[in-house]
């Protein structure tokens, strides 16, 4: 009967050959290796907690409104009336919507029967505000002019634009913007029609739950 030999492993640590196993390995890993994976391990879940953190916090803060900081900025919606002060012109109902990174959205009724270019439908104004010297706000919007369809020589047709000019002012705690404003109507080649200055205040339109 022949004798069984016993298998023989090496000792990652030591380097001695140690009976009992079946696997073994050639060469022996040094320590080293062990401590520098161990560490790394380590580093790698301190770095996910931290991530982890930053990220819950990130989205806490993103969650919030930015009703803290309304008293310092017009970022938000808002509803206004214009009113023209040469002009005999009815009061101009509009929205206001300004974002965080400067730009400004306006809507009011797109169908305009009297203006000095005749019958037209407006485009919501596009523009951009910034804060200016005096502690306030400028802003600037254009809108694109086109005959209505009973307009007697460009139904349909682009007859012009308006740029609009904004002084304004947050009141009320931010609750309330008043301003001055300068509406400017030119025709398709650009050459200026009317200039009427007026003024507007607008209040922020808050979010209301259902009943």
């Amino acid at each position: 009967m022949r004798a069984v030999r016993p298998l023989l492993y090496r000792s990652c640590e030591s380097g001695r050959t140690v009976p009992g196993s079946i696997f073994h390995s050639e060469t022996a890993e040094p320590s080293s290796l062990l401590s520098s994976t161990k560490e790394f391990i380590v580093t790698q879940i301190y770095t996910r907690r931290i991530m982890s953190t930053c990220v819950v916090v990130l989205a806490l803060f993103m969650g919030l409104p930015t009703f803290a900081h309304e008293d310092r900025a017009p970022t938000g919606a808002w509803k206004g009336v214009a009113l023209f002060t040469t002009e005999q012109r009815p009061p101009l109902t509009t929205l206001l919507t300004f974002t965080a990174d400067g730009n400004l959205v306006e809507s009011r009724r797109l169908y305009l029967p009297e203006s000095p270019l005749g019958p037209l439908v407006a485009t919501p104004g596009h523009g951009e505000w910034r804060r200016s010297k005096n502690g306030g706000f400028d802003a600037t919007i254009m809108v694109l002019y086109q005959g209505a369809s009973e307009h007697p020589t460009s139904p349909g047709i682009v007859i012009g634009r308006e740029k609009v000019r904004y002084k304004l002012q947050l009141v009320n705690g931010g609750q309330q913007l008043q301003g001055t404003i300068l509406v400017e109507v030119q025709d398709a080649e650009g050459n200026v029609v009317s200039s009427d200055p007026g003024t507007i205040e607008a209040t922020r339109i808050r979010p209301e739950p259902l009943p």
